[in-house]
């Protein structure tokens, strides 16, 4: 398994990339909704990666919302 190891993201640099309050992460996170997350020790942290990836299925879903 190849695993790129790359700069890991906090809450904050996450909230403000999506420009949303930490809080709505922490809300989606307890939800199961949002960009996938990991957990290092008890601090949480994302990957750039996962977080784009969510950024493209919510494009994904517009257009299908949009194509009716």
């Amino acid at each position: 398994m190849d695993i790129n190891i790359e700069k890991l993201l906090t809450p904050t640099e996450v909230a403000e990339i999506l420009s949303v309050p930490e809080n709505t992460l922490a809300a989606w996170r307890t939800r199961r909704q949002g960009p996938l997350f990991i957990r290092v020790g008890i601090h949480v942290r994302y990957r750039r990666v996962d977080i784009e990836a969510w950024m493209a299925y919510l494009v994904d879903q517009g257009h299908h919302w949009m194509a009716g």
